[in-house]
């Protein structure tokens, strides 16, 4: 990978201001578990702003486009992960973001495993929660589970999708400690002077990500 640095002298003109804290959710960090108790992964979520972020990290997967979703009880008994109960639904919706009186809140679409059946990707949910209450992520007892499908979720079929047996799973609890984050509180301008560093990479961007419809993004790995 090639890096180009370029230097540029700026004069700005720049609101001053106040960094104030914001506390957010997370990070929750979980084991991802294959229908024999082997670690195969990890996922992370945490909450600023009124979004998710997850990123999940994983090997040993069907490649290609695979349904995951949130399940309503946060129970990971191999080796079929039927403890984990169904998709969290507490709006009693049909399943799918295709289905037009779906979705679940559990619903993510569909995860891009590479063709070596592993993925390492960050995507965002908007319309959900870490904290408690009806749009919880968490469940009614504050857990849940992440379960990973063998096949592609096709975002309408109730109840999962035809997405198939749960491969992986991953326990969702209250985070250890909250996270904190910084808002920029505008006051009178005043001018800076400064430099500017810019890297320029001549590497090809990753092409991992999730293929998440409607209120989920996706962020390209670095």
């Amino acid at each position: 990978m090639k890096i180009q640095a370029l230097v540029s002298l700026l004069v700005l003109t720049l609101p001053a201001g106040t960094l104030r804290p914001v506390h957010a959710q997370g990070p929750i960090r979980a084991a991802i578990k294959n229908g024999t108790d082997d670690s195969i992964g990890s996922l992370e979520l945490t909450e600023s702003g009124g979004t998710i972020r997850f990123r999940i990290v994983a090997g040993t997967l069907p490649p290609g486009l695979i349904g995951m979703h949130i399940h309503s009880l946060g129970r990971c008994e191999s080796p079929g992960f039927e403890s984990a109960g169904p998709h969290l639904n507490p709006f009693l919706k049909h399943h799918g973001h295709h289905n037009p009186m779906g979705p679940h809140l559990g619903d993510l679409g569909n995860l891009a495993v590479d063709t070596r059946g592993r993925v390492d990707t960050v995507f965002f949910v908007t319309g959900a929660t870490l904290l408690p209450g009806p749009r919880s992520l968490r469940g009614a007892d504050g857990t849940s589970a992440l379960v990973i499908h063998e096949r592609t979720d096709d975002e309408y079929t109730d109840p999962a999708g035809n997405a198939g047996k749960r491969l992986p799973c991953a326990v969702i609890r209250r985070a250890e400690k909250p996270a904190r984050s910084y808002a920029f509180t505008p006051s009178p301008s005043i001018r800076l002077i400064g430099l500017t560093r810019r890297a320029i990479s001549t590497a090809k961007p990753s092409t991992n990500s999730a293929f998440i419809p409607n209120n989920v993004g996706s962020e390209s790995d670095s």
